[in-house]
């Protein structure tokens, strides 16, 4: 194996303003999600224009206070929209939920997040809005509805709580879990909430590009609530967006990177990213880190983790950052293991004595194959969901507070 820092397949985009408030938008349309904020001090309410879509109303009206949101509501929906407000506004706490109103073109099923912004004294100064229209989910969510009813009926409920759990975070915000097949490649993920049921700042990707690389990221926005699920779905979006674009990891760590500086003016945000290509024709891992915990490399029955390559700072830190390439040959039957750090940060907990246990779930994974009698059992023994599912396991990955994901792929 060869892990040396290269650079190739650079590509020079000028920075501007405007170059970014196009990627901004990219990211918008891409994710669906439409943000605003209603300044209380002055009074002034700004909406972006993907808001003005998802409420389907024409901007020369200007933006919708708060106090005039009942009258679009659908009558239905109301007793609810007014508790939430309520809890808002008198409670000071982030509220959120669907609702359906009247638009321009008919009705929308909406999904919308508030969060209020306080001064020192617990003063309401400011309040967010994040919202996506659901409208297309309505079919998947009467579906979930009836699965409930089976599964009440069969005495199976926690069990699937937890999937309809998932798939209420799926109709949010799409992710796929599982095994995933490419070329070359099979990729298995794991997601797990830190509190059941909502999305939080852990995200990951794994697609095939038009040249036949296989794109794959890992990343956390740090922090939780509306501002971490916000910074999570606009670095997904943004770079399922930008992927296409040809360019090489460091360029795409590069605009993540201006993307989280600019993402709230005049605050500091940031992440953690590993992200690159997998080409199915030399087998070779092109990747680079943004401040994130390092990969684990299991060969020949033993697993290793590669902290010893060049990595780049952490997302947000830095407006000038530089993310080095690492160009790692894999080989058949290869497993490399991407992870957020929820799964060793937990409290009262030694980290290392975490990441010994991590890497003999994942090592023991690999010598299952080495015992299997045939090539056959051999594969079966090799599914990357095993190394995920025994990760977790071993790691008590259902105790964090904190949300955790894990992604394996295995070189075919």
């Amino acid at each position: 194996m060869r892990s040396d820092p290269i650079q190739r397949d650079t590509i020079h985009v000028p920075k501007s303003s405007h170059s970014l408030a196009e990627r901004w938008s990219l990211a918008e349309r891409l994710v669906g999600l439409g943000w605003g904020e209603w300044n209380l001090v002055t009074d002034e309410i700004v909406w972006t224009p993907r808001l003005y879509e998802v409420y389907d109303r024409d901007p020369a009206d200007g933006p919708l206070r708060l106090d005039h949101l009942p009258e679009v509501v659908l009558p239905d929906d109301l007793p609810a929209v007014q508790e939430r407000l309520r809890t808002l506004f008198e409670q000071r706490r982030p509220v959120d939920g669907e609702y359906r109103i009247r638009g321009r073109h008919g009705t929308r099923h909406l999904r919308v997040l508030h969060e209020p912004l306080l001064d020192a004294s617990g003063r309401i100064v400011a309040i967010r809005t994040l919202a996506m229209d659901v409208s297309a989910q309505r079919e998947a969510a009467e579906a979930l509805d009836e699965t409930r009813e089976e599964v009440l009926q069969a005495r199976r409920r926690v069990e699937d709580e937890r999937r309809i759990a998932r798939r209420l975070r799926r109709a949010l915000l799409p992710v796929r879990e599982g095994l995933i097949e490419f070329p070359g490649l099979r990729v298995a993920v794991r997601y797990l909430a830190g509190e059941p049921g909502r999305v939080g700042g852990d995200w990951w990707k794994a697609r095939r590009l038009p040249d036949d690389r296989v794109l794959l990221a890992i990343g956390d926005a740090m922090g939780h609530g509306l501002e971490a699920t916000a910074m999570m779905t606009e670095m997904r979006a943004g770079l399922a967006g930008l992927a296409y674009t040809g360019a090489a990891a460091p360029q795409l760590a590069t605009w993540l990177n201006e993307l989280v500086c600019h993402m709230v003016p005049g605050e500091t945000v940031t992440g953690t990213a590993a992200l690159g290509h997998f080409d199915p024709v030399s087998r070779e891992l092109a990747w680079t880190s943004a401040g994130h915990p390092p990969p684990v490399l299991v060969r020949d029955r033993h697993a290793r983790l590669l902290d010893d390559l060049p990595h780049g700072p952490m997302l947000g830190v830095l407006e000038e950052a530089e993310f080095p390439l690492t160009v790692t040959a894999l080989e058949p039957g290869d497993i490399v293991l991407f992870y957020t750090d929820g799964i060793l940060d937990r409290q009262g907990r030694d980290r290392e004595d975490l990441t010994e246990a991590m890497l003999d779930a994942v090592q023991s994974v690999a010598q299952r194959v080495a015992r299997s009698p045939s090539p056959e059992n051999a594969g079966d023994a090799a599914d990357p969901t095993l190394a995920v599912e025994r990760v977790m396991l071993a790691l008590d990955a259902e105790e964090s507070a904190d949300d955790i994901c894990v992604m394996a792929i295995q070189v075919r």
